[in-house]
């Protein structure tokens, strides 16, 4: 699938880790530059909310994080428009039994397919 535009006008870098324990954990223990995207399809220690385990399968699920800095937005916000973009997104490329359980959970018929985990931290 070719994607109509570049990735680089959204997008600060986009890094493949070929193992990483969690997205999540090592942007924020990084200094990765806002707007990076970082991604595996090998995820040892996947989190979901309240701390719960996601498990994914090694080389059949993707695991990928956004680091954004210095927004004005709840998170609660970001966890929403995350989830209608991606159920948008779905629905655009024919699978339209996506939907939305809140605040995070995305399915595709009766399958949970992702989960949006938002998190943030302070910094100095």
């Amino acid at each position: 699938m070719k994607s109509t535009t570049d990735s680089k006008e959204y997008f600060a870098s986009i890094e493949y880790i070929p193992t990483a324990t969690s997205t999540n954990t090592l942007l924020m223990e990084q200094n990765f530059a806002n707007s990076t995207v970082i991604y595996t399809f090998d995820q040892t220690r996947g989190r979901g909310r309240l701390d719960r385990n996601w498990i994914t399968v090694p080389n059949k699920s993707l695991a990928l994080s956004v680091g954004l800095r210095n927004i004005n937005i709840q998170p609660i916000w970001i966890t929403a428009i995350l989830s209608v973009a991606t159920v948008n997104t779905l629905e655009k490329y024919g699978l339209c039994t996506a939907w939305i359980k809140w605040p995070n959970d995305i399915f595709v018929g009766q399958c949970k397919l992702a989960g949006i985990l938002t998190e943030s931290t302070w910094k100095n």
